[in-house]
């Protein structure tokens, strides 16, 4: 394991730390820099990920640098996931009335007067 973290849920009731890392150099592992910003989050960056991991109000967060913006946790992926369903759904009934309309008209069209 090149990259080794370790977060306390308890702000390190049960660890020396709310939030830990270290990384594997030349067999040896080294504690990669963890600091607390000005706005209170906890701060750390894994080069294996290419994120910084943030811990906040006893929550763990991936944050990605390029993008400027937070990996979606499990319940935003849920709700992302529920919102592109019911898009799909939505788009796969709009197909099914269009394909309809459209034997509907084409068996119109191939009525002999």
């Amino acid at each position: 394991m090149r990259e080794y973290w370790r977060f306390d849920h308890t702000d390190g009731q049960y660890h020396d730390t709310a939030l830990a890392g270290d990384l594997l150099v030349n067999g040896v592992y080294q504690q990669i820099p963890v600091a607390a910003g000005a706005d209170g989050i906890v701060r750390g960056y894994s080069p294996a990920l290419g994120l910084e991991l943030h811990w906040s109000a006893r929550q763990l967060r991936f944050w990605n640098p390029s993008a400027q913006e937070y990996l979606p946790d499990l319940v935003e992926a849920l709700e992302e996931l529920a919102v592109e369903r019911t898009a799909r759904r939505a788009a796969e009934e709009q197909a099914r009335r269009l394909q309809a309309e459209l034997r509907r008209r084409t068996a119109e069209s191939q009525v002999v007067l």
